[in-house]
């Protein structure tokens, strides 16, 4: 919203937002290995090679079946069966999953890998953006809606205080990072601020592990209630910065827009 995406710091910022995505993804594959309640037993090697038997079959599919599939669909010129048939894909790929032990949303993601090597791409993602949005909101509702506010309630000075030492230690992490590759003071300040709150994976894996019985619901009570609060300081933090860079700085005087070609 502050038109920062195309500089230095915008930049790499986004380039940690993205890996820390993807570092999710081996996660949500690896809890339901480690746990032991689903069907009364561990994740067996038997159903390790079912799921990569899947995965790869799924990549077969993706080159050899879905391409066909969306060109015949495309001739139809019917954006509907265009974007019933993306979004069907999604949910038999994320049941397949189930079927063999792993996360759902490892299913999603997968499914979303593959409709991205599709030539129909750009089109696809046009047509799901009004499905992204609705269910991004849908997400934070739930998750909003899963913070225990009687447990901030109950121990606010230790919530707020753990909130508060996420936010230092990986901001102290991201901001020595970006030293480390060379970023300058300022962009590897204004890199900690803006993405040192946790992120919506969290909320993701804290669920999962929850579901397979690994963690208990006190502490994911917990580490939700830590997440959402980071969350919510960080913007507010970032509004401090400016407010301290204004008073030290003074005002600066804007630039005249530049008409692009």
């Amino acid at each position: 919203e502050k038109n920062q995406f195309n500089t230095e710091f915008g930049r790499s910022s986004f380039a940690i937002l993205l890996t820390q995505d993807l570092f999710a993804i081996p996660a949500l594959a690896i809890i339901p290995a480690l746990s032991t309640s689903i069907a009364g037993r561990g994740f067996s090697g038997e159903s390790s090679l079912k799921a990569l038997g899947l995965i790869i079959l799924l990549v077969l599919a993706s080159r050899f079946l879905i391409r066909p599939i969306f060109r015949m669909l495309a001739a139809t010129h019917s954006r509907e069966v265009f974007t019933a048939a993306a979004l069907f894909i999604v949910l038999g790929v994320a049941a397949l999953m189930q079927t063999v032990g792993l996360s759902a949303a490892l299913g999603t993601f997968l499914a979303g890998v593959l409709l991205a090597d599709s030539e129909y791409r750009h089109e696809l993602e046009a047509n799901i953006e009004p499905f992204k949005s609705l269910l991004m909101g849908l997400f934070f509702i739930a998750v909003g809606m899963s913070v225990n506010i009687g447990l901030i309630a109950l121990r606010p000075l230790e919530i707020f205080s753990l909130a508060l030492a996420y936010l230092f230690v990986k901001s102290m992490v991201i901001y020595f990072v970006g030293r480390l590759f060379q970023l300058k003071h300022e962009n590897s300040k204004m890199m900690a601020l803006n993405i040192a709150q946790g992120g919506e994976f969290a909320f993701v894996i804290f669920g999962i592990a929850a579901q397979a019985m690994l963690v208990q619901s006190d502490i994911v009570d917990t580490l939700v209630a830590v997440i959402t609060l980071s969350m919510a300081l960080s913007p507010i933090l970032s509004l401090v910065n400016e407010y301290v860079n204004r008073i030290k700085f003074g005002k600066v005087e804007k630039r005249y827009d530049e008409i692009k070609d």
